[in-house]
């Protein structure tokens, strides 16, 4: 019975993902996001609308935000091209402007210098 129950719950513990909200590289968390997903809930049609992702450098390296892109052309993403020291924050800020009525949801795919991660951000809404 003891055997049985290992073999069912064994694969269950392994298969349970790390934070979302951290990427990791030979163990070491590199990224620490405060959110990666933001709902900016009703927003008006054809009035850009931006979201601020704040992250913390959370290895002992400086890092650099090497990519960014928009899943789409009607969302664009800003971002600092300096390093960011270990500890330190920073933050993309993405624009969505809405041409149309109705719901959406958006991304926006980081690329971090010194790991081969991408996060992915984020972001929903209503368009009245």
């Amino acid at each position: 019975m003891v055997t049985l129950i290992t073999v069912i719950t064994l694969p269950c513990i392994f298969a349970q993902k790390n934070n979302p909200a951290v990427n990791e590289t030979a163990g070491v968390s590199t990224i620490l996001w405060e959110k990666q997903h933001i709902d900016l809930g009703y927003i008006a049609l054809n009035k850009p609308v931006t979201a601020t992702y704040k992250f913390t450098n959370n290895s002992d390296k400086p890092v650099v935000v090497e990519e960014v892109n928009a899943s789409c052309g009607c969302t664009a993403a800003r971002h600092s091209d300096a390093p960011i020291a270990p500890g330190e924050s920073s933050e993309i800020k993405v624009t969505y402007n809405a041409a149309r009525a109705g719901v959406f949801q958006k991304s926006v795919r980081v690329k971090i210098s010194g790991t081969d991660q991408v996060s992915v951000l984020n972001i929903s809404g209503t368009v009245e």
